[in-house]
């Protein structure tokens, strides 16, 4: 299924497209209902015939809806197209990931730093409450969100549970 500006998925108006990997897609879209922004991560149909992508899509839904924490993108819902691409709705944040910024910045000083590390680490403590090992932190999974608060105008969030793996026990 291709998907393109304007399309619905789910009750979702797409509008653009935020990131291309070898499993999916994910796009900006804003809701039908109450115009809420939110990002949808779609697998790709070349994907979603082998069984262990699908597999491993649909437990990143259940790794990422155990998780609670603030420094966590919150997945929102698990859904289907009518065509049965699998998709998972997340919160739609504002900002940049943390690769994008030392791409750009490529020195960033000890006192912006250290309020990432802060929220990694509280994000990492919430996953691992809950059970889980992300297995792929880098910066092109710490997403640095705009907050709007003068007091604290960024917090660092993981994103991408991919390849995580779930504790049992």
């Amino acid at each position: 299924m291709a998907i393109h500006p304007g399309d619905s998925l789910a009750g979702y108006r797409v509008t653009r497209l935020l990131g291309r990997g070898g499993m999916g897609e994910v796009w900006a879209a804003r809701s039908d209902s109450d115009g809420r922004e939110v990002a949808i991560k779609v697998l790709l149909a070349r994907a979603a015939v082998k069984p262990d992508l699908v597999r491993r899509f649909q437990r990143e839904a259940e790794i990422t809806s155990a998780i609670q924490s603030p420094y966590v993108c919150r997945l929102l819902e698990v859904g289907m197209t009518p065509d049965n691409a699998h998709l998972l709705v997340f919160e739609k944040l504002e900002g940049e990931s943390l690769a994008d910024r030392l791409k750009r910045e490529q020195y960033l000083p000890f006192t912006e730093v250290w309020p990432i590390i802060e929220d990694v680490l509280e994000g990492l403590v919430a996953a691992h409450a809950a059970g889980v090992i992300h297995r792929d932190l880098k910066p092109g999974n710490i997403f640095i969100e705009r907050t709007g608060h003068s007091e604290r105008p960024e917090r660092a969030k993981i994103l991408d549970f991919g390849i995580s793996k779930l504790r049992r026990g």
